[in-house]
């Protein structure tokens, strides 16, 4: 019983603690997305060489926010949520709050992606992510520093206007780093399941398109987290796809981190 007393004591410790909590449910998502590819491929492709990639764009990312973000996006969440102003959505009852900021910031995200896309000097950045070749659980983990500090101060905006609670921003970032992990991954899902999931959120045989080297499709299926998005402004498809990649960018490009992290300030 003792035990028993402890362990949910160490396990609420966990869930009250915001700094461990997050890199845990990273991890968690990340181990199961490996099982699933390792069990259920949705297609045949290889770790190697991209694995390492990915992991140190991933790393240089993470280096590069905590030095223009030192104290982080739901710490800065924290401490604007309690500075007086005449709306703020941490007022609202905390389930209608949760609720209004996975909504607004998904909607955010679904804009911000499609501006990335867009414009030239965004998608010079957001090229990096998409020359992959192959898609698996790393790829989401695979965003250039220079986009990732640009979401950040757009996201930091989000959050001086709206002013969220540090548990509601946090539940939001939770989401949207573990669907970006699970609709990335390389694991088939039955077709069953997958028409009934992509009803409401974005699966990975939906977000495979978005990865096409082919424009067409490159420019639809731009959601994270709700499908309903894409439906809602046009840019829903439900082609199948399991080709990736960009046609400009070579395989050991794609594999390069010198041309990764150098590519959008020479082009």
């Amino acid at each position: 019983m003792r035990k028993i007393f402890l362990s949910m004591l160490i396990i609420k410790k966990i869930i009250m603690n915001h700094e461990i909590l997050r890199p845990l449910v990273f991890i968690i998502v990340v181990a199961l997305c490996l099982i699933a590819e390792t069990l259920r491929p949705s297609y045949k492709h290889k770790y190697a060489g991209r694995l390492k990639t990915n992991l140190f764009i991933f790393l240089s990312s993470v280096a590069l926010m905590r030095i223009v973000f030192p104290y982080g996006l739901v710490e800065f969440s924290n401490v604007i949520s309690v500075y007086p102003k005449d709306f703020k959505l941490s007022q609202l009852p905390i389930i209608f709050e949760i609720l209004s900021v996975i909504i607004i910031f998904d909607f955010f995200i679904y804009w911000q992606h499609r501006l990335f896309h867009k414009f030239k000097f965004l998608w010079k950045f957001h090229e990096i992510h998409h020359c992959d070749k192959s898609l698996d659980f790393s790829s989401a983990l695979r965003f250039h520093p220079g986009e990732i500090v640009i979401s950040g101060f757009l996201k930091a905006i989000m959050i001086y206007l709206l002013s969220p609670s540090l548990w509601a921003y946090l539940i939001y970032e939770i989401l949207l780093n573990s669907f970006a992990i699970f609709n990335h991954s390389n694991f088939k899902i039955s077709k069953k399941w997958n028409d009934t999931l992509k009803l409401l959120i974005v699966t990975p045989a939906m977000h495979y398109p978005h990865h096409s080297p082919h424009k067409e499709l490159t420019n639809t299926n731009f959601g994270n987290f709700l499908s309903l998005w894409d439906r809602l402004f046009k840019t829903y498809t439900d082609e199948e796809n399991k080709l990736f990649g960009l046609e400009n960018h070579t395989d050991d490009d794609s594999k390069s981190m010198k041309h990764l992290i150098f590519y959008p300030f020479k082009h």
